[in-house]
């Protein structure tokens, strides 16, 4: 389940490198989350089933929105 904390570092850390898509792979540490790293071109496979959408499909209607 997506935590207030997990949302807010994702968010930021796509934010500060400025890139609308991003993999954020977070570590728990010590009762809390940190960064481990930030890819610019994330791979999402087992992603769809845990989320239970399609990840590829979502970010092409994304990227249609954005071009207009």
């Amino acid at each position: 389940q997506i935590t207030e904390e997990i949302e807010f570092l994702s968010g930021e850390c796509a934010r500060l490198l400025n890139l609308d898509i991003a993999g954020v792979d977070l570590l728990f540490d010590d009762g809390h989350y940190k960064v481990c790293e930030v890819n610019s071109s994330p791979g999402f496979e087992g992603m769809d089933k845990y989320c239970n959408t399609n990840i590829a499909e979502q970010i092409v209607t994304y990227v249609k929105y954005k071009i207009g």
